[in-house]
């Protein structure tokens, strides 16, 4: 068994992503001054059907910042060139505001990275929370890596409206899970209303 620290979580995470989703076929890389970090957004097909599945690789370099070692993977059933902009956009956001890495988290604003995917589909905003889709053992890296940081995780983003994230903000995190359970929402369906 490899044994990762802090330096290679990177690698860990790649690992970790191609025993669960495979390999990935397309890998996008992002520079930004502000973090002084690269960000990678790999590509998977048939993760789930119809839909394309998108992991990061390189928010987990910011585990100090944000209390939290943790990467995000993203599942749309619609690919808009724009998903790892917006992706990369929300990684950035997290980082430079110092925003604690877990579940419950809202953050507006895609229509500043990209006007045309929120127009094409009302999603304006994103949302982090458990990967509960994907199978058991997907979410937490620590025990099958031999890593002795506490738990390195995998969440969840999802693409939500204004709409959805205002109930987010009035009702709180587990109230906005329960009404996305309660009205059998697919959270992968980028066009829903």
């Amino acid at each position: 068994m490899k044994n990762y620290n802090v330096m290679n979580f990177g690698e860990a995470y790649y690992d970790h992503y191609e025993k669960y989703l495979g390999k990935p076929v397309d890998n996008f890389v992002f520079e930004d001054p502000s973090l002084g970090w690269k960000i990678q957004v790999l590509v998977y097909s048939n993760v789930f059907e119809g839909c394309v599945t998108f992991a990061t690789v390189g928010l987990s370099h910011f585990s100090k910042e944000l209390k939290e070692c943790g990467e995000l993977v993203c599942v749309v059933d619609r690919v808009e060139e724009e998903v790892p902009k917006i992706i990369f956009n929300t990684i950035k956001t997290i980082v430079l505001n110092k925003m604690e890495l877990g579940w419950g988290i809202g953050i507006a604003g895609n229509d500043k990275v990209s006007a045309r995917f929120v127009n094409a589909t009302s999603k304006n905003c994103v949302y982090i929370t458990d990967p509960l889709p994907f199978p058991e053992g997907f979410s937490v890296l620590q025990k099958e890596y031999g890593i002795a940081e506490s738990s390195p995780r995998v969440y969840l983003m999802l693409f939500i409206s204004q709409e959805e994230y205002q109930y987010f903000c009035d009702k709180g995190a587990k109230e906005f899970e329960s009404y996305l359970e309660r009205e059998s929402v697919d959270p992968f369906n980028v066009m829903r209303k």
